[in-house]
């Protein structure tokens, strides 16, 4: 199926080194995309108990969550709109994680007309970026 728009979500480490990456259509809400990114997460990484995102993911994957034992998810929320800027723990780590994939024009413009195909461009580049700290 061809798309306009691609929303890419991802799972990292604390390193900011990505561990599953999900792509959807750019009209789906982030708490349903989420679903998806959680389950495979789980899945291929099952010791991971605690998941931090922020409050845009609140809703029906805390709903989803709550089936699966052992696995917390923590909302942090945005100190938007103060006056000074204070980084908070855990927060920036995938915003830096997708700040290093818009060094990459092909995801940065949208060229990709299918979602497989935009993943996997996305999976390509993190594995270079990743290679650049080995």
């Amino acid at each position: 199926m061809k798309i306009k728009g691609i929303r890419r979500q991802l799972a990292v480490d604390s390193n900011g080194f990505p561990l599953t990456i999900v792509t959807s259509a750019a009209n789906v809400h982030d708490s349903k995309g989420g679903i998806g990114l959680v389950i495979e997460t789980i899945y291929k990484y099952p010791a991971i108990r605690l998941l931090k995102a922020d409050n845009g993911y609140r809703g029906s994957l805390v709903e989803h969550l709550k089936e699966c034992p052992g696995v917390e998810l923590e909302c942090v929320k945005s100190n938007f709109g103060t006056s000074e800027f204070k980084p908070l723990k855990g927060r920036w780590v995938v915003e830096r994680t997708f700040s290093w994939l818009e060094s990459f024009r092909r995801l940065n413009r949208n060229y990709e007309q299918f979602l497989h195909t935009s993943k996997g461009i996305a999976m390509a580049a993190c594995a270079m970026f990743m290679l650049r700290f080995v």
